[in-house]
């Protein structure tokens, strides 16, 4: 009897919010397993994570790469533990992936009424770039999970009970590692911060000054030493710099600049997969979500008010990027808001309603789950590209690699010795495209000469391709990578003008 008794107390929101929880986590196991190969970004995070030691990675990290020295301790482990494969370095991004469902969860039941908790966990399950980062050897599946942590123990704060004294130090604590572990942590703090300072202020939240001067000063401390030891040094990269540059918000001082900040969230919304008009839709319920509860004085909702405007303000100074997925941190917030306002229109409405917005709501995201079951996300298939050469390359072939290609063969020779002087690499030429042609006389002193592209830029690819004129003798091509082979006449070859770089060494 106590068996059907709990199978009836069961509560149909429960179900299907589980049910949604069990499929995100299948989503994202079915893209850590499919095992694609790695990109030009991931490449060259994982060649210095292999490169160097422990030590070492607190230093400013090469090729362009810029991750959270804890994220990067954590990767360096599993590799130590597990080997150098694309399974162990990606480990971590998909274990926080599945810690973020589960928090999202937990989170949404604390912030949203029950009816509307399977909502929000449907969107957040299969949002495509959620998934996607769960199973990429780069931090920001970790962003999403610490941002959902701290806001998680600041409700639980909220709504603590005599018996729950541990956690006010319990956020004070997760505070100081999210710092080091999530670049734009700092910003979830600060809203919280400011969010508890005046909820304190009107005797709305319980928290002795003790507490809160602990919390307030640790994260100051850890915010101070993380800066100048780790983010002060990778801001002065001149190539994160010129990366970065596009992202940042102008001040909104006139129409056009006011233009470019909807642009910019318009972009956004389509970014996490709300495509077509529906950036106008979840605009707008955020947006009555945000309005609503600043009227009713809701304190749930003011942290993730401030997390928007401390993003916004640090674009604008130059101080983050408001771009993709350097802002993916901000998605939980943004899902959390269109469902708040779909429950606010609902309580004065009637069930039609709800299913109405529920079903517009969820449409986009339910077209992308179907679409990553049945075709898994590539990016650049280096792997099988090389697995091509390795079985049709014949002795004295020799190999020239595109730029935009060098991180991820060096990867996956890294292992390799054999031949490695018949390999060359060129070099980034994107704003001097006359020596690509210097690259390729360099390479007509061979006979038989493999040309291998990823990561190309524009119509680089084409470019070269365009200016050899050996003769054709194979060509392949997977998603992002191709490989061709071409035959020079040796006798009517003139000495190559310059010698390409040999492959660089890991260590």
């Amino acid at each position: 009897m106590s068996q059907v008794r709990s199978i009836r107390n069961v509560r149909w929101w429960e179900v299907l919010s589980r049910l949604f929880l069990v499929l995100g986590f299948l989503l994202r196991l079915e893209q850590y397993l499919f095992n694609r190969s790695l990109w030009f970004d991931e490449a060259g995070l994982a060649r210095n994570i292999l490169a160097r030691g422990p030590l070492a990675l607190m230093r400013p990290l090469d090729y362009g790469q810029g991750a959270p020295i804890l994220f990067l301790f954590l990767v360096k482990g599993t590799t130590s533990i597990f080997g150098s494969s694309e399974y162990a370095l990606r480990l971590i991004p998909f274990i926080m992936g599945i810690i973020g469902l589960l928090l999202f969860y937990q989170t949404a039941r604390l912030y949203l009424d029950r009816l509307y908790v399977p909502l929000a966990v449907f969107i957040f399950a299969f949002c495509y770039e959620l998934v996607y980062y769960s199973a990429e050897l780069k931090q920001y599946s970790t962003d999403v999970a610490v941002a959902l942590l701290l806001y998680y123990l600041f409700l639980r704060l909220l709504s603590r009970s005599e018996s729950q004294k541990m956690e006010p130090g319990l956020l004070g604590l997760a505070g100081c590692a999210a710092l080091f572990l999530s670049h734009p942590a700092v910003f979830v703090l600060a809203g919280i911060a400011c969010a508890t300072l005046v909820l304190a202020a009107r005797r709305q939240l319980r928290l002795s000054l003790r507490t809160l001067s602990f919390c307030l000063v640790s994260w100051l401390v850890c915010v101070a030493v993380n800066y100048v030891l780790f983010i002060k040094p990778l801001s002065a990269s001149q190539d994160l710099h010129n990366y970065w540059e596009e992202g940042f918000l102008p001040v909104p001082s006139n129409l056009h600049s006011i233009a470019v900040w909807l642009h910019a969230a318009l972009s956004y919304f389509r970014y996490l997969g709300f495509y077509s008009h529906w950036p106008y839709f979840i605009a707008l319920l955020a947006a009555w979500a945000a309005v609503t509860e600043l009227i009713k004085d809701k304190p749930v909702t003011l942290p993730l008010l401030l997390l928007l405007l401390f993003a916004v303000v640090a674009s604008v100074l130059k101080l983050y990027p408001f771009s993709e997925r350097l802002i993916l941190f901000l998605a939980p917030a943004v899902i959390l808001l269109a469902a708040k306002g779909v429950q606010i229109i609902c309580r004065e409405t009637n069930g039609a309603m709800f299913a109405t917005l529920g079903i517009a709501l969820i449409y986009p995201q339910l077209q992308s789950a179907y679409g990553l079951v049945l075709h898994p996300i590539v990016r650049e298939e280096v792997r099988p590209i090389l697995g091509y050469l390795d079985r049709n390359r014949e002795p004295g072939d020799h190999v020239y690699v595109y730029f935009g290609a060098s991180h991820a063969v060096q990867y996956y020779r890294r292992d390799t010795t054999r031949d490695a002087e018949l390999f060359y690499y060129g070099q980034n030429s994107r704003t001097d495209r006359p020596h690509y042609m210097q690259d390729i006389a360099a390479m007509r002193q061979y006979p038989r000469v493999w040309f291998l592209f990823s990561h190309s830029y524009r119509d680089e690819e084409e470019f070269i391709i365009s200016h050899i004129t050996g003769q054709l003798l194979d060509k392949y091509h997977q998603p992002g990578a191709s490989l061709y082979l071409y035959r020079f006449d040796r006798s009517s070859v003139v000495p190559a003008p310059v010698a390409l770089a040999p492959k660089p060494s890991l260590q």
